[in-house]
């Protein structure tokens, strides 16, 4: 191919990627959805129904969630680095000889914890953790696995899991938490702007909030459905919802639009949202991992990304 044929090649890529965008964009449009009370649930039953069928193959790593297997080890990395950063430590040398827990002490939930692939992994590095899920069938299989290691009830990091709903566990776990992850899940929900903020209203003041995803573009449509789902059967068919897909910047946005007043003993203390960190990851099929994607690649952000954000509090 010559240099002029891939330039036009590239161009046309941008231009479909932004027409895409622009096409789908009222689909996750995040801003009218933060203004006034919350009236409706952010739960979808078809995507509940959808993975309650497939609860019983959590555990398989060969099954449906073989990805999710596979992504586990990255996600764990990307929190402990953040979380020690904030710490203000190092995750090498000394550090990391003396801190075999690193979470020992932090009180963290996974939002649509599923089969407790993460909840797991956080509460063997110490952390005290409530996996929830708006599905029975999938805190069934969460709780049944985890009473194979007796490490989970004993700790020092011990996980549970309930069914329910971030917006209904707010109303007696308000600001209760370290951290609140959310990975995989976002891209599930009906009105993802309130059930962010719901995960937000979570979070302790100085907490952090994890998210993971999909970006909403021509590359990932073709990644992510056209060949993971339609082609190559690596997920089950209907597995993701392009609709659905939420590109990092209305992730930004919206955190951005969450301002939350308390008014305590005379003085009113607002929070905001900091965007800490976004990170692309990608698939290597050849040796079967998950990588970082060096954000000087221009696709860097353009299918699954990883993004870290900080409870600021305003006085």
């Amino acid at each position: 191919m010559s240099m002029s044929a891939a330039i036009v090649v590239i161009s046309s890529f941008n231009v479909a990627n932004f027409l895409l965008s622009q096409l789908f964009r009222v689909h996750t449009t995040f801003s009218r959805y933060l203004s006034g009370p919350r009236l409706y649930s952010t739960i979808n039953e078809a995507e509940i129904a959808k993975f309650s069928d497939l609860s019983a193959h959590w555990w398989s790593p060969s099954g449906p969630f073989a990805l999710l297997h596979r992504m586990n080890p990255i996600r764990i990395d990307y929190i402990r680095r953040h979380l020690a950063e904030y710490r203000g430590c190092e995750e090498t040398g000394r550090f990391q000889k003396r801190h075999k827990l690193p979470f020992e002490g932090w009180k963290i939930l996974d939002v649509g914890s599923g089969g407790g692939l993460l909840s797991e992994s956080l509460a063997r590095l110490g952390a005290n953790v409530v996996g929830i899920d708006a599905s029975n069938e999938n805190v069934h299989v969460a709780q049944r696995h985890a009473k194979k290691d007796p490490r989970l009830i004993s700790g020092p990091g011990r996980v549970e899991y309930r069914c329910i709903t971030a917006e209904e566990l707010i109303k007696t776990e308000k600001n209760a938490f370290d951290a609140v992850c959310t990975m995989e899940t976002i891209e599930h929900v009906d009105h993802p702007a309130d059930f962010l903020k719901a995960c937000c209203g979570l979070v302790k003041p100085t907490g952090h909030l994890f998210i993971s995803t999909i970006s909403r573009t021509l590359l990932s449509y073709t990644l992510t459905i056209l060949l993971a789902e339609k082609i190559l059967n690596i997920v089950p068919l209907g597995t993701h919802d392009f609709y659905k897909y939420v590109r990092p910047e209305e992730v930004s946005l919206a955190l951005d639009e969450i301002r939350e007043g308390e008014d305590t003993e005379g003085m009113v203390n607002k929070t905001r949202w900091a965007v800490v960190d976004t990170t692309g990851v990608g698939y290597n099929p050849i040796v079967g991992k998950w990588f970082e994607v060096d954000r000087r690649f221009p696709w860097a952000m353009e299918v699954n990304y990883f993004l870290c954000a900080r409870r600021v509090e305003v006085h």
